[in-house]
């Protein structure tokens, strides 16, 4: 975890992201830390929010700030190239006002761009009641 901590220093995304699974989920001896592991998860999001802002939200909701989570998942939706696995995310929290106030055609309208631009994002369709092609 020390020469992650030193890679991430130094703005390498991958290894920001390492680190912050590790400590997000207590592995090789590291204690739990969400709220240090969504810190450095925010670092890889700034480096390459196309790659890891899906993963700081999630961080940032086991941590138990659903703003913080909302914000990153829309950063990464909001992209040109979005994750929309993101999307997917950012539009149950509207459903369920989590960290955003609750907008059900919002939440919605999220999860049908994940659904239907990403290639059937299947949890995403679920929510919808979309059956996925088989």
């Amino acid at each position: 975890t020390i020469l992650l901590a030193r890679s991430c220093k130094a703005n390498n995304a991958s290894e920001c992201d390492d680190l912050a699974k590790i400590l997000s989920e207590g592995k090789y001896g590291v204690t739990k830390d969400f709220k240090l592991a969504a810190k450095i998860e925010d670092i890889a999001c700034k480096l390459e929010p196309y790659t890891y802002c899906a993963d700081a939200g999630r961080i940032h909701k086991l941590a138990g700030d659903l703003g913080k989570a909302a914000k990153a998942w829309n950063k990464s939706c909001s992209l040109k190239k979005s994750d929309l696995e993101a999307c997917g995310l950012l539009g149950l929290a509207y459903q369920n006002g989590e960290g955003v106030p609750k907008d059900d055609a919002k939440g919605k309208s999220l999860l049908e761009k994940a659904c239907n631009k990403g290639k059937d994002d299947e949890a995403s369709c679920k929510v919808l009641g979309v059956k996925m092609a088989e």
